[in-house]
């Protein structure tokens, strides 16, 4: 996304994919599946179980997944270092 996304359109995008939608979703399903299995007469630890094996197969992809394919932006500046504010105490008498 970092790399094909215009400078206007890249923080919607990343927050589309990377923030709010999927934790959102995630957050959801979870919660039904929880609330299914539970009420089926399983523990929680099924549903734990479920979405576990949910998420080590979503992580597949990414292992097998290029360098340049994860490289966030080729055209971004360097990081600035931003000072911080100077701490300045006051001692009372």
């Amino acid at each position: 996304i970092g790399k094909w996304a215009s400078a206007e359109s890249l923080p919607i995008w990343m927050n589309l994919s990377g923030g709010g939608v999927s934790s959102g979703v995630g957050n959801g399903l979870g919660t039904i599946i929880a609330g299914y299995t539970t009420a089926q007469g399983f523990s929680y630890e099924f549903a734990f179980q479920i979405e576990a094996s949910v998420l080590f197969l979503l992580s597949l992809p990414l292992l097998v997944t290029s360098e340049d394919m994860l490289i966030y932006r080729d055209d971004a500046a360097p990081p600035v270092k931003i000072k911080s504010p100077v701490k300045r105490v006051v001692r009372l008498s």
